[in-house]
């Protein structure tokens, strides 16, 4: 299952969280890995038609994502370039705490502050 045509048009609409471009194609970007979304789904043990339209839901939701140009998109998937907690938006801090602890344990994890400091994310 992938996001909604809604997610990708939403997202994308921006400019390169990391270069600030708004020229040529910017790609959606998850900040919550689809496949960690996959098996939050699949630990909840619904049956198939709810599963199915909670992933919907969960893909789709445009606090989960940003805008990235191909090549920041390309970089940061590669790893070569991280993308600074301070580019994470705290919409998408709400949608993981909705998730769960799981959720935002990820994000901490995965965007580390730059330079020290934390950027968007409010402790708390």
């Amino acid at each position: 299952m992938q996001p909604s045509a809604r997610f990708r048009r939403v997202v994308s609409s921006g400019p390169c969280v990391l270069c600030a471009t708004r020229a040529g194609h910017r790609d959606p970007h998850h900040l919550i890995p689809q496949q960690s979304l996959r098996r939050h789904v699949a630990s909840l043990r619904l049956d198939e038609m709810p599963a199915r339209r909670l992933l919907r839901v969960l893909l789709s939701d445009v606090r989960g994502g940003v805008a990235l140009c191909r090549s920041c998109h390309a970089n940061v998937e590669a790893g070569s370039i991280p993308l600074p907690r301070g580019k994470v938006p705290d919409v998408a801090w709400i949608f993981a705490a909705e998730l769960g602890d799981w959720a935002v344990v990820g994000l901490e994890r995965t965007y580390k502050p730059q330079g020290g400091q934390d950027g968007n994310r409010n402790e708390g």
